[in-house]
């Protein structure tokens, strides 16, 4: 979607298949898959507890045509850790 000043806003929906969680469940965007030197573009964090099967959008903006090749990750926080 479109986002201010030339950016362009990626969502990604975070899906809790287990036990509970807190918030702040870190997810990092990339361009490019990260266990192949993919390039960190932003990060986000989930701001409310999800119990089993609940899911929450979160989302990043960044600068207009800076990803190709989009790839999501939950438990990292732009780091490779959680």
């Amino acid at each position: 979607s479109a986002a201010p000043a030339g950016g362009v806003t990626l969502t990604a929906a975070v899906r809790n298949e287990g036990a509970p969680v807190p918030p702040g469940v870190s997810v990092a965007f990339y361009d490019g898959d990260p266990g192949k030197g993919g390039r960190l573009v932003g990060t986000a964090a989930t701001t409310t507890r999800l119990r089993g099967g609940e899911t929450e959008d979160v989302s990043v903006t960044v600068p207009a045509a800076s990803v190709n090749d989009l790839w999501v990750v939950a438990d990292d926080d732009g780091t490779g850790l959680g």
